[in-house]
């Protein structure tokens, strides 16, 4: 079983792009505590929805918990063959509001003035989907 878990906080500029097939994909590394002393900077990459969804809503500093799995990569550069792992994210779970982003819903005005015991009437009109 090929199975990652990881909480820490986004430490680089997350990498939005479209392949040529116009697929989304987002690559950024998270910064994950050890035990003891120290950090691991870890490579992330993530796909459609997902890749969407952190580039929305996450930045550099975010606090996110990735749930994925590894996978080994090579790519050839002067003529020598590298390789490299990174956590391809299946789900990412956001743990802090990104920072710039205000409330989108801070200018909309909700009445909630309602006596227990009265009705509403509501048409199809009303309701925004």
């Amino acid at each position: 079983m090929n199975k990652c878990i990881l909480c820490g906080n986004i430490s680089t500029d997350i990498d939005f792009k479209q392949t040529s097939g116009g697929a989304p994909v987002a690559k950024f590394s998270i910064a994950v505590n050890k035990p003891k002393d120290g950090t691991d900077f870890v490579p992330i990459v993530a796909w459609n929805q997902v890749a969407e969804n952190v580039s929305t809503f996450c930045e550099k500093g975010s606090k996110i918990l990735v749930d994925g799995r590894l996978q080994n990569n090579s790519y050839e550069k002067d003529g020598q063959k590298r390789y490299y792992t990174e956590v391809v994210a299946e789900r990412i779970e956001f743990l802090s509001a990104k920072k710039k982003e205000e409330n989108p819903y801070k200018d909309m005005s909700i009445n909630t003035e309602f006596q227990a015991g009265s009705s509403i009437e509501i048409t199809d009109s009303d309701i925004p989907f």
